[in-house]
């Protein structure tokens, strides 16, 4: 059996090329349901970088981190939504296409900085432009004002996470009842948060919302809203207004 399965037509003609019958789309997509078969998108995945052994350690600290009944562990992460290169999914009738605008206007983009409880409530920073050390920075030093028992932050390796000013921090929000925890590499299957931005993404964000800047970030407000507190970095509280 093939690792990666042909094309449908290219199924179909070996078939005939073997057996000297043909069969429809129709059929080959009966025979494969009875096996079960579906013709699916493959996905690029990171996975084989990864280092195997460190991923599992993770994950077993992870789970005894989460039995810590004096813990509260959140997930950090940083998605960017662009009113270029997201083409979300939604139900049409068959037959019918729904386009989705491509503006590509400079600064056409709002960057959404969170933190996730377990309890699926977040806290996110909406931000405009680059993600820097310095807004990190800001945005944990603001958090540690809201924390009422001793928390654990998880978040991944980009290089805003591990620079030497983020570094130089960790033991002060250590003081404060902060505490980072910084996932190994390739390994997003172990930080929630990041489920939750290519939900917002593919899902939860209407077509409409991507026509314009405007409606895309007030239709990204609404959806955090729904699930949480939102606060505007100073980048963007003139477009808030």
């Amino acid at each position: 059996m093939r690792r990666y399965p042909s094309r449908p037509a290219t199924v179909i003609a070996r078939l005939r090329a073997r057996t000297g019958k043909s069969i429809g789309r129709d059929t080959l997509r009966r025979y494969a349901k009875r096996f079960p078969l579906s013709w699916k998108r493959f996905r690029r995945s990171l996975r084989k970088k990864r280092d195997e052994k460190a991923f599992r350690l993770a994950q077993d600290e992870l789970a005894e981190l989460l039995k810590e009944p004096e813990l509260d562990v959140v997930y950090f992460d940083e998605a960017g939504f662009s009113l270029k290169g997201v083409v979300p999914y939604g139900w049409l009738p068959v037959g019918k296409r729904r386009d989705v605008p491509v503006t590509g206007a400079h600064g056409s983009n709002v960057q959404a900085i969170g933190f996730e409880h377990q309890d699926g409530h977040t806290q996110t920073y909406l931000h405009k432009g680059y993600v820097s050390t310095d807004t990190v920075i800001q945005i944990m030093d603001d958090f540690c004002e809201t924390i009422e028992q001793t928390t654990v932050v998880v978040l991944d390796n980009a290089s805003c996470h591990t620079s030497h000013a983020f570094k130089a921090c960790v033991e002060r929000w250590a003081a404060r009842g902060l505490l980072v925890y910084h996932l190994p590499p390739y390994s997003p299957e172990l930080n929630s948060i990041e489920r939750l931005w290519k939900k917002l993404k593919y899902q939860l964000m209407p077509a409409e919302a991507w026509e314009k800047f405007s409606t895309l970030l007030n239709t990204l407000t609404s959806k955090l809203c729904d699930i949480g507190e939102v606060i505007f970095m100073p980048s963007l509280e003139s477009c808030a207004q």
